[in-house]
This record gives structure tokens, sequence and C-alpha cells, in this order.
């Protein structure tokens, strides 16, 4: 089954093929680049590691987390739900080409669920819980979040 676009995406393709519309897919296909799919690649399936008890993107430092373990002591939960923070519009410095609220939100329901597969793959025995927080005004395009921790500090307080 296709994906539903968001707005302004939506009303873009069904502008195209004289009017008849496209699918989504069709996007890519016309102005998507292997530069892009690469650089996309990234964020669609980003690389996590295992850093003594914490999970957590790549490019962690040990001086970073030393200093998340003191700030939060000792909050695993808290710590790698900072460090494994992002921020939607961080992947997009040009707001100015169709960005909104409906294509954010879109992205962060997308990108969640990546995220979820692609930790029950890469970690199958250390459940996780991802979530995304909305801002309280929708329109805060630039506070829009994902992050994740493993379920265990859950259960043990952090």
């Amino acid at each position: 089954m296709p994906y539903s676009a968001p707005e302004p995406v939506a009303s873009e393709l069904s502008a195209w093929n004289n009017g008849n519309g496209a699918e989504l897919e069709v996007l890519s296909q016309y102005e998507g680049s292997y530069r892009l799919s690469v650089s996309d690649s990234a964020l669609l399936w980003p690389k996590f590691k295992l850093v003594g008890p914490y999970i957590l993107r790549e490019g962690a430092s040990a001086e970073r987390i030393a200093e998340w373990e003191d700030s939060l002591s000792g909050d695993s939960r808290g710590l790698e739900a900072v460090m494994n923070h992002i921020h939607l519009t961080d992947y997009f410095l040009h707001h100015d080409d169709g960005l909104s609220r409906e294509v954010v939100a879109f992205l962060t329901r997308q990108l969640c669920e990546i995220h979820e597969a692609k930790l029950m793959w890469q970690f199958p025995d250390r459940p996780c819980r991802v979530i995304s927080t909305t801002p309280d005004d929708p329109e805060e395009l630039d506070n829009y979040q994902i992050t994740f921790w493993q379920k265990k500090w859950e259960a043990t307080g952090g």
C-alpha cells in the first residue's frame, strides 16, 4: 500500500502527471539523487553501539558519557535519553522548501518506527523504548524530537 504524503507534498504530487497525480515514491525517482540517498541512509538507518551498559548513537565519547553520568547522578535512562535525542530539523537546515507541521509529524512517526526496528534488530536482548516529543506549540518545528532508552532502566529507576 502506498504512503499517504503529508501536506504540502500531497498537493504538489496531485499536480504531477498533467494533473493526474503521482505516488509519493515517484518524487525520489524524479528529484532524488544517489548522493542524497547515501546521505539519507545515515538518518534512515542510524548507527548505534553498545558502550558499557548503554546503547548510544555512534560517536558518543567516553568524556561526554562521564559528564552526563555525573550531571544526572547515575540516571541511566536519562543519560540514554539525552545522548540519543535528535531534533528533526537538525537534518534539514533549509526550512523554506515545504517544511510544515504535517511534514515534521510524518517524518517523526516514520523515524520512530525505523529506530524501533533497528534497535530490535541490532539489540534483540535489550528492548528499548522509542519516543517522540511534540512541542506545546505544534508550529515550533525545531522542537520535534526523537529519543530512546533501554526499558531495563525503567524497571530499575534509572
